[in-house]
């Protein structure tokens, strides 16, 4: 039941996101719709973590994002990009019997990087403060998925082979993500991270929940 309701979230956001697409950037909606809450978490949390990026390696990643002009919101192919992440519903929605505790973090993961990927698509750029902080949100609910995953995994005594070779060809993915940046190649392969991981993940807690008869 809780998953149908963060599903029904996301289509109203995915919904009212076509609409803000349309509208001038500087009308766009930025964190919680919030410019003063924007400004307010620029200050306390990307300042600091922006400082701390200055002092390591330099590369696309932690809050380095790619720049997808001259595409767009209103665009198919960003459109098709955000779609990509009904992946991760389907995952969490299926588990709801088996995990629970898994199946919701699935949903979560979907929205926040539905979010994330959304600013993407509207601000452009690659360092824009409404997409890092949606990116830092994407991190908050992927991270535990993913940890939570690993978790079921070493449960079970070992990756079943489906489940890893979903897992490698996401790793794959996201990683050449970062090496191929042209829009739609970024999206081809972003999307495919998107479907991979929430394959694993799931192959993952369906041999869980088989095992422990679930």
């Amino acid at each position: 039941m809780v998953c149908v309701w963060f599903e029904a979230v996301v289509l109203v956001v995915w919904c009212s996101s076509s609409v803000a697409a349309t509208l001038p950037p500087a009308e766009r909606p930025l964190l919680f719709n919030s410019r003063q809450v924007t400004a307010s978490a620029t200050r306390s949390i990307l300042r600091p973590l922006r400082k701390l990026r200055r002092g390591l390696p330099r590369g696309r990643w932690l809050l380095e994002y790619a720049d997808v002009r001259p595409l767009d919101a209103r665009s198919t192919e960003c459109q098709l990009f955000l779609a990509t992440n009904v992946a991760f519903f389907a995952a969490g929605s299926s588990l709801v019997g088996a995990e629970p505790a898994l199946a919701l973090q699935l949903e979560l993961a979907g929205a926040g990087s539905v979010w994330y990927h959304y600013n993407q698509c509207s601000y452009g750029g690659t360092s824009h403060p409404a997409v890092q902080l949606a990116m830092l949100i994407d991190y908050a609910f992927a991270i535990p998925t993913a940890l939570n995953t690993a978790f079921l995994a070493a449960d079970l005594g070992g990756v079943p082979p489906s489940a890893l070779a979903l897992a490698m060809g996401a790793v794959a993915a996201l990683v050449s993500g970062w090496r191929w940046e042209g829009p739609r190649t970024y999206m081809a392969l972003h999307g495919a991270w998107h479907f991979l991981s929430a394959g694993a993940a799931y192959q993952v807690a369906t041999a869980h929940a088989h095992v422990h008869g679930v």
